[in-house]
């Protein structure tokens, strides 16, 4: 079975706001980062843990972490 075949498949409503919640830290290229981990993660707390590894300070991790409903 192909990885493209296992792929999960996301709401578009929830990536939406996962791109909304990272653009208030990277701007624009939250699109893109979103795209990507979206075809890597297979939930959405993985989701946020893998983008907030994109964050530049422990901080920012943490605060993206705790806005989307996680712990950091």
């Amino acid at each position: 079975t192909s990885a493209r075949a296992e792929a999960t498949v996301w709401d578009p409503k929830l990536l939406q706001a996962v791109q909304e919640r990272l653009a208030h830290y990277v701007g624009p290229m939250a699109r893109i980062l979103v795209q990507r981990a979206a075809q890597q993660a297979t939930s959405p707390a993985a989701l946020y843990r893998h983008l907030a590894e994109h964050l530049s300070t422990a901080q920012e991790k943490s605060r993206f972490l705790r806005d989307s409903g996680l712990s950091a």
